[in-house]
């Protein structure tokens, strides 16, 4: 029985899908059927690392692709594919394990105090909890070319990387600039 009451993945698992993750993101090709293989091993983890889930879709794209190919066909993965992978690389470790039980209210933002903003052209910035945290940013180089949708996406994942930590358990209600995000 878990103390901490969340489910984990154990680490001779973690291990199999590092050096498995490492593989792919180095190889030039691998075979549909390591392919499919691999990715019912990351469809599996997901259920523990919640952020991977977000990770899928263009994986589980090409798995749709080449569903009807033969088993040893051999499968050239994208750029952004790899970039996935790569992601995956960087959740196994710290989001590894899923709480059984969360809080069942989202904390509102007026007490949780979670904001985030954008502009176009100067920067970014995010407001967090009763103590007052800050931080704010200016964009440097093509970063002033992306769409306002990323640039508001940007500031909310810098906000959850910085303070995320402080939200175990918790369900969370973010706010910012805007309703496309």
């Amino acid at each position: 029985v878990s103390r901490v009451m969340e489910a984990r993945l154990p680490e001779d698992k973690l291990a199999d899908i590092r050096e498995l993750l490492q593989h792919l993101v180095s190889s030039r090709a691998t075979t549909a059927a390591s392919l499919e293989s691999f990715f019912g091993k990351l469809s599996f983890a997901a259920y523990v690392i919640t952020p991977g889930r977000t990770f899928m879709r263009r994986l589980w794209d090409v798995a749709g692709r080449f569903s009807k190919a033969p088993r040893h066909y051999r499968i050239v993965l994208s750029s952004e594919c790899k970039a996935d992978l790569r992601w995956w690389q960087q959740l196994l470790d710290g989001w590894n394990g899923k709480a059984f039980f969360l809080y069942q209210e989202v904390t509102p933002a007026t007490e949780l105090g979670l904001y985030t903003d954008a502009s176009g052209s100067i920067g970014w910035g995010a407001y967090y909890g009763k103590e007052g945290r800050w931080m704010q940013g200016h964009w440097q180089g093509d970063a002033v070319t992306h769409s306002i949708e990323f640039k508001e996406l940007y500031a909310v994942l810098v906000a959850c990387c910085t303070w995320g930590h402080q939200w175990n358990r918790l369900r969370i209600a973010i706010y910012c600039g805007n309703q496309a995000v």
